[in-house]
């Protein structure tokens, strides 16, 4: 997906209120096969037309965000259709391309990306605590949610949004004089507050939650690069445990297709090194401007160290 322009029409400070977040919508209809299901939808509707069964039935509207949908059926057939593995799936990737972009294709936008398509789940009812986040900081998305937004560019407002929708939960129980650490909190995830133009402020939401941003720290991550991943002054093939000189038949080393740099023995070697090595593998042109431009691509979390 293209970046996002910096200053797009809005006519309000919340989620879904600005044209960046609309355009985010309509890339996760198209990508997340939403459209397709619309399309089947209506085609099975003008079929009944034609044969009389369905006169005076408008066409269907779908959308990752609920109140796009034409009816309640409508938001129905999408919360399965993304149930049954879509919404895991762009959940995942999102998280990997969040912690380790491999193209430009993956920039999130600093998380903004990542953070719509959990608010527009959300709006379907759909559940995020059994989806992956990010293993080593995240057991679930709607932790990663509440680890991203935070540092994520979006208006005051919406982050009090989101703020609501993950912690609300957490935010009673500290208005009560229960200080739970956010990390013994269970997320609630269940979409209040995400159906746009909430009247809540986000200094009034964050403030009554403080206590439990206590301990957190905050992390800053990039994308992998070969030295990060121990490829740095192989001079034979890059195959752990091997450093041949040459090919198993003699001649020189063969190259990865993709990068270029890195060097193999054999396919054996190649494949048996894939899982490291795909960590980092980008073309030239995309390690350049990952270079020249790192500050885009840097990302930053709050995590409980413990």
């Amino acid at each position: 997906m293209a970046s996002l322009p910096e200053t797009p029409p809005a006519w309000g400070e919340g989620l879904f209120e600005n044209e960046n977040d609309l355009e985010v919508i309509r890339y996760l209809d198209r990508e997340m096969g939403v459209n397709d299901l619309e399309h089947k939808a209506n085609t099975a509707t003008a079929t009944g037309r034609e044969k009389g069964t369905n006169d005076g039935v408008a066409a269907l509207r779908y959308s990752v965000y609920a109140p796009s949908c034409s009816n309640k059926d409508a938001a129905e057939a999408v919360k399965k259709h993304l149930d049954a593995g879509a919404l895991k799936l762009m959940c995942t990737k999102m998280v990997a391309c969040y912690f380790n972009p491999l193209k430009p294709s993956d920039y999130t936008c600093h998380g903004h990306l990542a953070i719509i398509l959990g608010a527009c789940a959300m709006t379907l009812g759909c559940k995020l605590d059994g989806i992956p986040g990010y293993k080593m900081f995240f057991g679930s998305y709607s932790s990663f949610l509440g680890g991203i937004y935070e540092p994520a560019p979006l208006m005051d407002k919406a982050k009090g949004q989101m703020h609501k929708a993950l912690y609300e939960v957490m935010i009673a129980r500290v208005a009560a004089g229960i200080t739970t650490p956010l990390h013994k909190e269970k997320f609630a995830g269940n979409g209040q507050g995400m159906m746009g133009g909430l009247p809540i402020g986000y200094k009034s939401a964050r403030d009554s939650a403080k206590a439990p941003l206590v301990g957190m720290a905050m992390s800053m991550v990039g994308p992998c690069d070969k030295e990060d991943m121990g490829y740095g002054g192989h001079a034979g093939c890059a195959g752990q445990g091997c450093g041949r000189g040459q090919v198993v038949n003699g001649g020189g080393l063969l190259q990865c297709g993709k990068c270029g740099e890195v060097k193999y023995c054999s396919r054996e070697c190649q494949k048996k090194d894939w899982r490291r090595h795909k960590v980092c593998c980008r073309t030239p042109e995309d390690t350049t401007e990952m270079k020249e431009e790192r500050a885009k691509w840097m990302n930053m979390f709050y995590y409980d160290p413990k």
